[in-house]
């Protein structure tokens, strides 16, 4: 079972770390980023990274996704969650 822990600190206007773009997103610590300011597509695509889905190759079965996560969009939250499979 993959699980990481997810602590928001803020969400608002930030300076994205990673696309050095100002805009709405979030400083967010998870893994080895501390309190880092990152836009929501980079905390996204960061968190699908940490938290890779589980998928099937034959058509039509079910994907398996962490916890809160739908399609490559992770719910906005304001306290600290853990994500894992179902």
């Amino acid at each position: 079972m993959n699980e990481i822990q997810v602590t928001i600190h803020k969400i608002g206007t930030v300076t994205c770390a990673l696309s050095g773009k100002e805009g709405d997103g979030l400083i967010v610590s998870f893994g080895e980023f501390k309190n880092a300011s990152l836009s929501w597509k980079s905390f996204r695509q960061l968190a699908a990274m940490r938290c890779p889905k589980t998928e099937t190759k034959a058509a039509g079965e079910n994907v398996t996704r962490p916890s809160g996560v739908s399609g490559t969009a992770v719910g906005h939250s304001t306290s600290t969650t853990t994500a894992a499979p179902k």
